[in-house]
């Protein structure tokens, strides 16, 4: 079944240094991270709760221009970096992609990919992607392997180091902090619907 929404992808020009800004000035600790190999990009980890940030970035521009998570992420960084497509969690791929193939989703097929720690674990996963990724389209679907790298809790970060002060957001207009962490997502562009997209629209 479907679970809800699992991780944002957001490009950054330096994942290491998007996590430590998100350390240092949100206390969100970042754990995971590696490459995708044969895909140009890299990435670090922010958990919150059972979702989770995707900070990523390139690291072969050629790889990542061919490839189905690098196109957004250039696209993304291209334009300033932020959201670059996002992921809704399942824990049965084939049986959810079978029941929106029926209202009309073209996802593809479940492939299968992994990621290279830093400590030589892989972690592995499935995933059914629409025919392209943006801000703009429809999630994609990811099963994680919780038999692989990554996916006890003991091994996830994203927990806060210090309290955050519990206070109302400001009014509208605002002046944005000017050491506030810079993820570049555009808060006037909406968030596209979960909804599938029908074939020939």
């Amino acid at each position: 079944m479907l679970l809800g929404i699992d991780h944002l992808v957001i490009a950054v020009a330096d994942p290491d240094d998007a996590a430590d800004q998100l350390r240092d000035r949100l206390g969100l600790e970042s754990g995971g991270g590696g490459r995708h190999e044969g895909l140009g990009t890299y990435n670090r980890l922010v958990w919150l709760g059972d979702s989770y940030l995707e900070l990523i970035g390139v690291d072969n521009r050629e790889l990542a221009a061919a490839s189905w998570i690098g196109m957004p992420t250039l696209h993304a960084l291209d334009s300033g970096g932020g959201l670059a497509t996002w992921a809704v969690a399942t824990d049965a791929i084939e049986a959810d992609l079978a029941r929106l193939r029926d209202t009309g989703s073209d996802l593809a097929d479940p492939t299968s990919g992994e990621r290279l720690r830093p400590d030589g674990r892989i972690v592995r996963w499935r995933l059914a992607s629409p025919p392209t990724l943006s801000v703009d389209e429809p999630p994609f679907l990811i099963e994680h392997d919780t038999s692989a790298a990554e996916w006890t809790p003991a091994e996830r970060g994203g927990t806060r180091r210090r309290r955050l002060p519990a206070r109302a957001p400001g009014p509208p207009g605002r002046r944005r902090r000017p050491d506030a962490p810079r993820l570049h997502a555009n808060p006037r562009r909406p968030l596209p619907p979960v909804a599938r997209r029908r074939r020939g629209t």
